[in-house]
């Protein structure tokens, strides 16, 4: 991923956006700058969504800081 002073927070979003889209649109996930955000109505759906997203994170060789 291409980062630039500019660029990288759209390029993120874009990519994220991508990559979550089901889960975004369950309604489970918003991804907004560089966060991605899980919000759910239980303990237990929240730790399965999470597993979700950091699967995913793997999937596509990405890394959190």
């Amino acid at each position: 991923m291409p980062f630039g002073p500019f660029d990288v927070g759209s390029t993120f979003q874009r990519m994220a956006n991508t990559i979550f889209q089901d889960l975004i649109n369950e309604g489970v996930v918003l991804v907004y700058l560089d966060d991605i955000l899980i919000h759910t109505s239980d303990w237990q759906r929240h730790t399965l969504v999470l597993r979700e997203v950091l699967q995913q994170i793997q999937k596509y060789n990405l890394q959190l800081q």
